[in-house]
């Protein structure tokens, strides 16, 4: 399982803004959407186990609003906001924290300013709760090793601020900084609680139509609130470029090098430190107006569960089909080694994850999902292998 990935991203002002999506509401300058769903899922391995795999059906209920705020043309101000509760219907202790339902809120405040013609400021902040089902493991007084579902429950909390500022038709530099913290309600898994920053300067630039180049440099600093696991600090450099050698064909990138020394506080046993470079390339190609896939190779690194930090290596298939009346299919395919930098309980894994789903639109509102997931792992930690399969049906509304 991983936390906190720290491998070397580009950076867009406004892929992060992001556009607002077909609006469902509008009163004066506050507009919006609000999506219902429910779904019915089996899911034959829930908490990832090796040898007690609780087969169930889950029902899952969510409510999402996107909303935005427009002051002025250039200055505006975003809330989404997200609730999703689900129930086992064979056993009770895969309810997150033992209850029949539990309360997933998600959400997201974001103000945009334009400070001038070609300056802008983006200040957020979002929170987020995650509950995985996951196993203990234990002996009980006969000497019998007993297993049982534990939650590993979290919140993470995200606040940023990015000013961009265009220094010609050309040119764009931005700066910006990112605090995250991770608190964790499941004792077993304190060990993950952290504060975490990253300072970044980006310079993009744009040499015609077709083709761009990103230079980003990147500082980390990471302090674990528990001492089991190392706090590390580091810098970071990476180069992107995107090209469009046709309007059907777009070729992406990067490469990187990473500093980041770890303190010797933790007691996971890991004295590695970390340099090193990371790279990945990406192929999106549209075949014709109903089809297209993307093809895509990273070598990355992520802090560690347990060891500092994981590297990883990932290929990855996808691709997407709307030929048929209101339906759109899309599926995917990817395969990835990883390695831990050291520590008493280092793994070596390999995972393979498959994916296939539907969407039907059954109405002008109404949507239809279904969707199936193969997911398996093997490592050299035997208690952490897993086979799951996942088959989920899904109605949304958009109100």
């Amino acid at each position: 399982m991983r936390i906190q990935p720290f491998s070397i991203a580009t950076f867009s002002f406004f892929a992060l803004v992001g556009p607002l999506q077909a609006q469902t509401f509008q009163a004066g300058n506050l507009s919006g959407d609000l999506v219902g769903k429910t779904a019915l899922e089996w899911n034959t391995n829930p908490t990832y186990s090796s040898r007690n795999q609780l087969n169930d059906v889950f029902w899952i209920t969510s409510l999402d609003v996107d909303s935005k705020w427009e002051f002025t043309k250039d200055n505006s101000l975003s809330f989404d906001l997200g609730a999703e509760y689900r129930d086992a219907f064979a056993h009770d202790e895969l309810d997150s924290s033992n209850l029949h339902f539990s309360v997933f809120p998600n959400t997201r405040l974001e103000f945009l300013v334009r400070l001038s013609e070609r300056v802008y400021l983006q200040v957020y902040d979002e929170l987020n709760f995650y509950s995985d089902p996951t196993e203990t493991t234990g002996v009980d007084p006969e000497g019998n090793v007993i297993t049982d579902a534990l939650f590993y429950e979290r919140v993470h909390n995200t606040a940023g601020a990015f000013l961009q500022w265009e220094l010609s038709d050309f040119d764009t530099l931005t700066a910006g900084a990112v605090r995250t913290d991770i608190n964790s309600f499941t004792a077993a898994y304190a060990n993950t609680e952290l504060t975490a920053h990253t300072f970044s300067l980006n310079w993009q630039h744009l040499w015609n139509k077709r083709w761009s180049t990103q230079l980003v440099l990147s500082r980390y600093l990471n302090d674990y609130w528990e001492d089991l696991q190392n706090d590390s600090d580091g810098y970071g450099v990476s180069l992107v470029t995107t090209w469009k050698p046709s309007d059907y064909l777009t070729l992406v990138g990067d490469v990187g090098y990473q500093w980041r020394n770890f303190d010797r506080n933790g007691i996971n046993g890991d004295r590695s430190d970390l340099s090193g470079m990371s790279w990945g390339l990406e192929a999106e190609h549209s075949v014709n107006e109903v089809f297209s896939y993307s093809l895509g190779y990273r070598d990355s690194v992520e802090l560690g569960m347990i060891s500092n930090y994981e590297r990883t290596h990932s290929i990855r298939w996808a691709t997407t089909y709307t030929g048929f009346n209101r339906s759109t299919i899309t599926g995917r395919v990817g395969y990835e080694w990883s390695d831990d930098s050291g520590g008493f309980l280092a793994e070596e894994a390999e995972r393979l994850d498959a994916q296939l789903s539907m969407e039907y639109q059954l109405g002008p509102s109404l949507d239809l999902n279904l969707r199936y997931g193969y997911l398996r792992k093997w490592s050299n930690r035997l208690d952490r292998e897993y086979e799951q399969q996942i088959v989920r049906a899904e109605l949304s509304y958009t109100f």
